[in-house]
Formats: C-alpha cells, structure tokens, sequence
C-alpha cells in the first residue's frame, strides 16, 4: 500500500523508539546488498539503518537513504508475500512484523522489521 513519506517517517520511529532490529536490503538490478541493525538517525534529510560500522573517520554507517532521492513509500506485512509458497510466507510471517518499502527510481530498499520475541504469531 503506497503511503505518504510523513506515514512512513512515522513507522521509522516508531522503531527506532522500540529499539527494533531491521533488516535492511538495497536492491539494484542483480545487485543486492543487505544490513542488520536498528533505526540510527532519521531527520529532513536522510534514513540512516545503524549497523554499527564505522569508517576511518569514525563515522557510523550501515545502510543511508537521502529523503531527497525517495520517489516513493510503500507498507506491507506477510501478506505481500501472499503469490509465494505457503512455507516463504510463513517463514516471513512469524520473522518480520511488517516492512516498508522505498522506491528510489533504478534502485529498491526495503527496510523489513523484525518480530520481537513476545510478537510470534
């Protein structure tokens, strides 16, 4: 379901607020590229999935959205893996609670949250 960038903001913070772990993938063509952390930083400017890694100037990166490179928002839960095999969809059902997707034109990111241990179907 498309949703508005302020909605999406919103679920980011939510879980930041919650500590929640994310998974975080960068999809480009065949190329994919895939983090685990939490929700860094979030501002007018950029997403930022922490992971923990720092580069030689200290700075802490894992996966950096530019708000001003977003086309578009979009949430999901399992169901969005409804077309796949019973197993993918539970197996994606009792890991992640729902997930937004971004849209940054040739480029994909989804940012999936994962369940916390008391939230397992």
């Amino acid at each position: 379901m498309e949703t508005t960038q302020e909605m999406a903001l919103s679920l980011l913070r939510k879980w930041q607020e919650e500590e929640r772990p994310v998974q975080a993938a960068l999809l480009f063509g065949k190329t994919k590229c895939t983090v685990f952390g939490r929700i860094g930083k979030i501002d007018t400017v950029q997403i930022l999935v922490d992971n923990s890694s720092h580069d030689e100037m200290g700075n802490r990166y894992g996966l950096l959205v530019r708000l001003a490179d977003v086309l578009r928002f979009h949430f999901e839960d399992a169901r969005f893996f409804s077309q796949r095999s019973p197993e993918i969809m539970e197996q994606v059902d009792q890991t992640f609670e729902s997930f937004l997707m971004i849209d940054l034109g040739p480029c994909k990111c989804s940012i999936m949250a994962c369940r916390l241990p008391g939230e397992l179907p």
